[in-house]
């Protein structure tokens, strides 16, 4: 009885971590916008290898041609290669950032996750920049390997709320603060 609850436990908290969310068939790459000022934006990416036999070693997103512009990339992790192509209206081209692995061992291993990359731009459309198209390509042959959306960040699931929220109430409270029993809050100014 108390396996089966301790198990139903450790599912409970895995799924509220994950969101609620379902299992994914393609590699996935998170995304968070946030506004600079303007009509000017950041995106930050958290790229997961969850879906690939083998590491993951370049990734392309695209910048549709008229909603985007001024792509300017602002971080990537050490070991990182980002090259920034403008969106261009008057070839009918997207932009788009390829970000590449300089080495075997700066690559995402499968399972594996890496945060740190983002790109700052101007934003032509109306509302907040949404989800992106990418491509995930083999750095030796460029074959194609796998194609997604991009994915919002996602918020904490309402199962890990509750549960933060009950841990909080298990605790004993006085005052203000937590306390152990028997702590004493005065101190003796001797």
């Amino acid at each position: 009885m108390m396996k089966r609850a301790t198990k139903l436990i450790g599912m409970t908290i895995a799924w509220a971590l994950l969101g609620g969310a379902s299992p994914s068939q393609a590699t996935t790459i998170f995304y968070s916008v946030s506004p600079i000022g303007g009509s000017t934006f950041e995106y930050a990416y958290l790229v997961e290898n969850d879906s690939l036999a083998v590491s993951l070693e370049e990734f392309t997103l695209f910048f549709d041609r008229a909603l985007f512009e001024n792509l300017q990339a602002v971080n990537v992790p050490a070991g990182w290669d980002p090259l920034v192509a403008q969106p261009d209206p008057l070839l009918a081209e997207d932009g788009f950032l390829d970000v590449l692995a300089l080495g075997l061992a700066d690559a995402i291993d499968p399972g594996g996750l890496l945060g740190g990359f983002s790109i700052r731009f101007d934003w032509l459309g109306s509302g907040s920049p949404g989800a992106q198209a990418f491509e995930i390509r083999d750095a030796l042959t460029f074959d194609l390997l796998d194609v997604g959306v991009t994915v919002p960040i996602p918020e904490p699931g309402p199962a890990l709320l509750m549960l933060l929220g009950l841990a909080v109430l298990a605790r004993p409270w006085t005052g203000f603060g937590l306390r152990a029993k028997g702590q004493n809050t005065v101190r003796d100014p001797a």
